[in-house]
């Protein structure tokens, strides 16, 4: 959950902010008031879910795919200065104070892979990096901490300052091959307000846009780019996040892999992984993502093969009272049958509930 500070228009009024979408941009997988995904970059876990079952997927055996080069780009001090620039650039109209920006950056040493700073001469803005995804994200905290904003653009609007925002980040070279604006995911953050004692009224706090990255129309799970547009049109927040791709793009448009990717058919159908996962957690919420390219938390490159993904909540039932346990994530090979998924992050053994519903 994300707050912001109490408004101060009363003693016995109260504000409370709903997170009703995260940063990240995988497949929706929960049904929540928002078609986000939970965040899978970090130490922290998914939220738990409940009501989620296994849904029968059509055959793609025989279907041929191609693997590419991943890795997780280590960036020295002056590129994460550089990349604070461009996003502060989309974020804020006109150019930014870059001395003070690559300042600030060089002074929260970004080279232990994590950085958070404030930059002097720039009202609000604040930039977060976290090496283990790339993910860079610059925030104006100015708008996101205005909840007493009373106008709201409208969904409209708010995607017409996103589409604006993402040609910027295309001209600030902050975007890879593979990204549609067309294809970005609305979610929105809902802020409640109301008298002590009284259910809240919610209203819409920001708008995002989750633009995923794609490969051969397939998605890299945890990659892309993604814009919040705060309720009085102003931008509040941009982010960019996942593996670098190992590709080129050929004289068709299509992306292309370099010398370590490859081609292969699938020989597993998902209908049998259904099954296998099934079997593999009889007492578990399962949720298909869908096939994906994934490079798990943890591991720095890789040539990755398209697999099929799930979402996996251990369930047990204590004193009649079902218990979820944390959520992982489970992907299975479609190129070799009975190979072991790739599963982050580490299940409990023994669920006995997640204290964050």
């Amino acid at each position: 959950m994300i707050g912001h500070p109490p408004s101060n228009r009363s003693a016995r009024c109260r504000s409370l902010v709903l997170v009703a979408a995260a940063a990240v941009f995988a497949a929706a997988l929960l049904a929540c008031s928002s078609p986000a995904a939970p965040e899978p970059a970090g130490s922290v876990a998914p939220a738990p879910v409940t009501a989620l079952a296994v849904t029968p997927q059509a055959s793609l055996k025989g279907t041929r795919f191609t693997a590419f080069g991943m890795n997780r780009r280590t960036r020295s001090q002056a590129d994460v200065g550089r990349s604070a620039t461009a996003l502060a650039a989309v974020l804020y109209p006109g150019a930014p104070a870059t001395g003070a920006i690559q300042a600030a950056a060089a002074a929260a040493n970004p080279a232990t892979g994590a950085a958070d700073f404030e930059v002097v001469g720039v009202p609000g803005l604040q930039f977060s990096f976290r090496g283990d995804n790339d993910r860079r994200l610059a925030l104006n905290a100015n708008v996101t901490a205005d909840v007493g904003a009373a106008a709201d653009v409208g969904a409209d609007a708010a995607r017409g300052a996103f589409l604006l925002a993402f040609s910027a980040a295309r001209a600030q070279g902050l975007l890879s091959a593979g990204l549609d604006p067309t294809e970005a995911r609305p979610s929105r953050i809902l802020q409640g307000e109301g008298m002590a004692g009284q259910a809240p009224v919610e209203k819409v706090s920001e708008y995002i846009f989750t633009v995923p990255r794609k490969l051969a129309g397939i998605e890299v799970f945890d990659a892309g780019f993604e814009v919040s547009v705060h309720r009085s049109g102003r931008l509040a927040r941009v982010s960019a996040f996942g593996p670098t791709v190992a590709s080129s793009v050929a004289a068709s448009g299509a992306e292309v892999p370099d010398s370590t990717g490859y081609s292969f058919a699938a020989s597993v159908d998902p209908v049998d992984l259904d099954k296998r996962v099934a079997s593999e957690h009889p007492n578990a919420d399962i949720k298909p993502i869908g096939v994906r390219y994934w490079l798990p938390p943890g591991q720095s490159s890789g040539v990755v093969e398209p697999a099929q993904m799930y979402f996996v909540v251990p369930t047990a039932t204590v004193n009649g009272e079902k218990i979820l346990a944390r959520g992982f994530y489970k992907a299975y090979s479609l190129k070799v049958a009975g190979q072991p998924p790739a599963v982050w992050p580490t299940p409990d053994k023994q669920p006995t509930g997640d204290g964050r519903k």
